[in-house]
Parts: C-alpha cells; sequence; structure tokens
C-alpha cells in the first residue's frame, strides 16, 4: 500500500527531496513496526499480533474487534486494550527511530509532525 502511495505522489509532482523524506518517513515505519511485531513474538503474543496489527492505523469496523476476540478467545475489550497498548508502543518505538536520525534531541517532535503530515498527503 504504502509502494503505491509512493508511486502516486511521484506522479504529483513532488520534489526530490519530498519523495527521498516520505521513503525515508516509510522506512522508519516499516522498522518500527517490525521492532513491535518481535516484541510481540518474544512475548509469546504472535498470534494475538497477527489478528490486531490491521487495527493500528485505524479503528475497525463495526463489529472488529468482536470478530477478533472470538478468534482469540478473549473479550473484545481485551483486544481494544490490546491495540490501545500496541498503537503506544508503536509510536514509542517510532520515536526511538526519529531520535536516532537527528542531531539534537529538542528536534525530535518537531521531525515527528514533519513525518506525519508527509505521510498524511
Amino acid at each position: 500500500t504504502a509502494e503505491n502511495h509512493l508511486c502516486q505522489d511521484l506522479s504529483a509532482n513532488w520534489t526530490a527531496e519530498k519523495i527521498y523524506d516520505r521513503r525515508w518517513a516509510l522506512t522508519l515505519m516499516d522498522r518500527a513496526f517490525a521492532l513491535l511485531k518481535n516484541e510481540r513474538a518474544a512475548a509469546g503474543k504472535a498470534s494475538l499480533f497477527e489478528q490486531v496489527k490491521g487495527f493500528l492505523s485505524g479503528e475497525p469496523a463495526p463489529g472488529g474487534y468482536a470478530t477478533v476476540a472470538a478468534a482469540l478467545q478473549i473479550t473484545p475489550e481485551a483486544a481494544r486494550m490490546e491495540v490501545c497498548r500496541l498503537r503506544q508502543r508503536f509510536r514509542e518505538l517510532m520515536r526511538a527511530e526519529i531520535a536516532q536520525t537527528i542531531a539534537r534531541p529538542a528536534d525530535l517532535d518537531d521531525e515527528l509532525r514533519y513525518l506525519v503530515d508527509l505521510l498524511s498527503q
């Protein structure tokens, strides 16, 4: 999906710098996602992660939590809480990935906002 968006962006007359920055943002997201997946696997929650990973980027369709909960034999509220925890951890991992790429820690929030803006275009 990300690659398709990137191809569309290329045709939208973006500058080379903006295309590069967008690819960089997607790479950081991929790295944070892989770290999160590995953490969940190490915690013995790989199956749960696979069931809820699609909910990390937005709210599920109506009944989505109930469907996942039934598959995992947990309550819908437990599924919702797991997604909430995963989103929080994903944000932490993204911040950590970005922090490795900036010279001054004070720039972290600005850089994060810039990446969010790039990815929402």
